[in-house]
């Protein structure tokens, strides 16, 4: 049985041990390193626990002692067809098992085993260092040099970082780089594709946006579901699947973007919160990687890929959006999601497959300036088989100058302390900078201004800011901190410090918690049509609304009950079809506009019909009846709601010139009882929002008034059944 077999009880321990470390993401060589550590780990206890055969013939087996016998040999991988080095032909490429996890543990297997026994090994004789040297060695490199997405060429630096960082001996630091040499750690298998550079030789990227994804409250970020629930997490562990509870996969640091394949229906999206002005010759850049589902080749024609990604631009700050498939210069999409299945992405270019890892992919933006613009990630999946999903990080927008640029530095948020040092803070300024010709150097940070608390300010380990208020001190000034490359360009942060007076009273803010029913359903308060034909005739509430080459119609919905703060998921404008009049096997595209100037039902006509903005659908509808036409809104309603773009409806007509023919399309108005226009709307926070009431200032003792009120954040800490009115304190 498996409790028998301690080396394989013990692997499995290790799988704990790795997850809450570096976490190494289980899938192709993160996930092979992942396995492999937890092998040798499994191995080293037991071969120190005193049990069991520790013969040299057998202490390198994997499970020796279960009933089915060894499944791995750590001393000779080949044996069960494992590789003992990067270029050995049992390396597996394929995609199963994750990527070959099990397979190609065995590079670092044996890198393991000549470690602690040594050998001669493919032109290379390494003195062993024993068993308690090379844990030490590996336990090193795993908790502080390796992270999640950690490939073989990551390892190898590791394993050579983790021998200087343990201060092992000159002899046992060439015995390390002996190791890594032999088993081709630094050699790359399955084709892995040649990162290009941001910018072409003898330039250098300046940066005008940057998010590595590691400060969780820059809100950059939103997620919105178009179908379904949402794919996307951030962070990644704050996410709804069980099974990946814990999932965590980042090309740089910790934290990354996460679209999960899951086995449902759905379409979501994770989009930045705000646009970025585009200079000329300005570019975008990311690092990712996906892993989404793929059937097999059945028919010969290829393989179906049932899931994928797409990258999405707004220039309109999220109202519309358009596919950025046409400017991407490196790494764009691989294949189309197919159109026999729900996949609502059915049909599109896209991310498909696997990455085997993660890549960079560059877009080309000069077509696009001088606009501000926008990008959004979107995932779709059909119901049945999930797989991992996709992984965004490091997204810089940049253009490219001759020679070297200053650190880039993102903007530090606002340091909030007490007086009399009754709290400090302190900044991780590493988590902030990146030298963009070199990420990995190590700039220099150097208090440049940090008056009038001077006393209180230091930098340690050339990383840390460290604020303590002198006593006494109340103020808000800003410390500078000159961030230096190794070519002396430099730039300079500014962190804003505001420290406050002890003497004043923090009162809570008290929230009268009102659950109130959001409308799901929503129907019109203005709606007309107009016609070419009589251009100053007005219709007033006309009984339907007409849509074609000569006829327009007009509709307005009020969302001003929605609290502005409100976030939704999707919106759809539903229209019910009554008739047409066209040839019987016509289709009409049907166009939906945001009208952008104000209109009145009986007063409109075809004359005086209000200008109008952006288009925001069509649809191809066919010469029928009795059929519901749903166009998605979601963009101009959470606008409308916001309050940053102006509600003056919508307008539905046939796409092209005017005065063509007399074909139209008619549906329902709402005075016809039966079916008419609505608007559908689904909220992503419930349906609860909360009305802030103040204190009244009270008095602290031996005070003659009462000192003035400062505001804090409030955050609910009641409860209260559903429906009920309760008096909810927050903090």
């Amino acid at each position: 049985s498996y409790a028998a077999a301690d080396d394989v009880v013990a692997h499995e321990l290790s799988h704990a041990l790795i997850e809450h470390t570096a976490n190494l993401f289980y899938s192709y060589q993160s996930g092979a390193i992942n396995e492999s550590l937890a092998d040798l780990f499994g191995e080293f206890i037991d071969q120190t626990n005193g049990a069991g055969n520790d013969a040299p013939a057998v202490k390198w087996q994997m499970g020796e002692n279960t009933s089915s016998g060894a499944i791995r040999n750590m001393a000779n991988p080949p044996i069960y067809d494992d590789p003992d080095r990067m270029l050995s032909a049992n390396y597996s490429c394929d995609e199963s098992d994750q990527g070959g996890v099990h397979t190609n543990s065995g590079v670092n297997n044996k890198a393991a085993f000549l470690l602690v026994d040594g050998g001669a090994f493919n032109n290379h004789t390494i003195t062993g260092m024993g068993l308690a040297k090379t844990a030490q060695l590996y336990y090193e490199a795993l908790t502080n040099h390796l992270t999640s997405s950690s490939s073989y060429m990551d390892l190898a630096d590791a394993l050579i970082q983790a021998s200087i960082s343990l201060n092992f001996s000159t002899a046992e630091q060439q015995t390390v780089a002996d190791v890594v040499e032999a088993v081709e750690m630094k050699l790359g298998q399955c084709n892995p594709p040649v990162e290009q550079p941001l910018c072409p030789t003898g330039q250098s990227a300046q940066l005008l946006f940057w998010d590595d994804m590691e400060h969780l409250d820059s809100g950059n970020w939103r997620a919105q579901s178009i179908v379904g629930r949402s794919n996307w997490f951030y962070p990644s562990t704050d996410n709804d699947a069980p099974a990946k509870a814990n999932v965590r996969n980042a090309a740089s640091g910790l934290q990354s973007l996460w679209g999960d394949d899951h086995d449902e229906k759905s379409d979501s999206v994770i989009a930045m919160t705000r646009s970025v002005t585009l200079p000329a010759n300005a570019w975008l850049a990311f690092r990712h990687m996906w892993d989404f589902e793929t059937g097999s080749d059945r028919l010969g024609d290829g393989p179906s890929y049932y899931d994928g990604g797409v990258v999405e631009y707004s220039t309109d700050n999220g109202i519309s959006w358009q596919d950025a498939r046409n400017l991407f210069s490196t790494n764009g999409y691989v294949g189309q999601i197919i159109t026999t299945t729900e996949n609502p992405l059915g049909g599109r270019q896209a991310f498909v497959d696997s990455s085997r890892g993660f890549l960079l992919s560059k877009l080309n933006l000069s077509t696009l300036a001088p606009s501000s613009v926008r990008f959004r990630f979107r995932v779709g999946t059909d119901s049945g088989v999930g797989h991992w999903g996709w992984f965004v990080d490091d997204v810089q927008f940049y253009t490219c100058a001759a020679g070297n640029t200053a650190p880039y530095v993102a903007a530090i948020p606002r340091q909030t302390l007490q007086q009399n040092g009754q709290s400090t803070g302190q900044i991780d300024l590493w988590s902030y900078a990146i030298d963009m010709q070199d990420p990995a150097e190590v700039l220099t940070y150097t208090l440049a201004s940090s008056a009038p608390i001077s006393a209180g300010v230091s930098l340690d380990d050339n990383r840390y800011l460290n604020i303590a208020p002198q006593q006494g001190f109340i103020g808000s000034p800003t410390v500078s901190v000159l961030i230096s490359d190794t070519g002396n360009l430099a730039t300079t942060a500014s962190v804003p410090i505001a420290v406050r007076d002890d003497r004043l009273v923090h009162l809570p803010v008290v929230l009268k918690q009102e659950p109130i029913k959001l409308p799901a359903e929503i129907y019109t308060v203005e709606e007309t049509a107009i016609n070419l034909t009589a251009p100053d005739a007005n219709y007033c509430h006309a009984l339907t609304m007409v849509a074609g080459n000569r006829y327009a119609s007009l509709i307005k919905f009020n969302v001003a009950d929605i609290p502005q703060r409100t976030i939704i998921q999707g919106a759809q404008l539903s229209l019910y079809l009554i008739g047409s009049l066209d040839r019987p096997t016509s289709t009409r595209a049907i166009g939906l506009y945001r009208v952008n100037a104000p209109w009145l039902a009986c007063n409109v006509t075809w004359n005086t019909q209000p200008a109008v903005a952006e288009e925001l659908g069509r649809l191809n509808i066919p010469h029928s009846s009795d059929q519901q036409f749903t166009y998605d809104v979601t963009g101009v309603v959470q606008g409308w709601i916001n309050g940053q773009i102006p509600n003056m409806g919508l307008l539905l007509k046939e796409v092209g010139a005017a005065n063509r023919d007399e074909s139209y399309r008619e549906f329902v108005a709402s005075s016809l009882t039966d079916f008419p226009p609505v608007l559908t709307i689904q909220y992503q926070n419930g349906v609860v929002v909360s009305q802030q009431l103040p204190m009244q200032a009270e008095r602290t003792e031996a005070a003659a008034e009462p000192y003035s009120v400062m505001w804090s954040p409030a955050v609910l800490v009641c409860g209260g059944a559903a429906g009920d009115t309760t008096m909810c304190l927050a903090k």
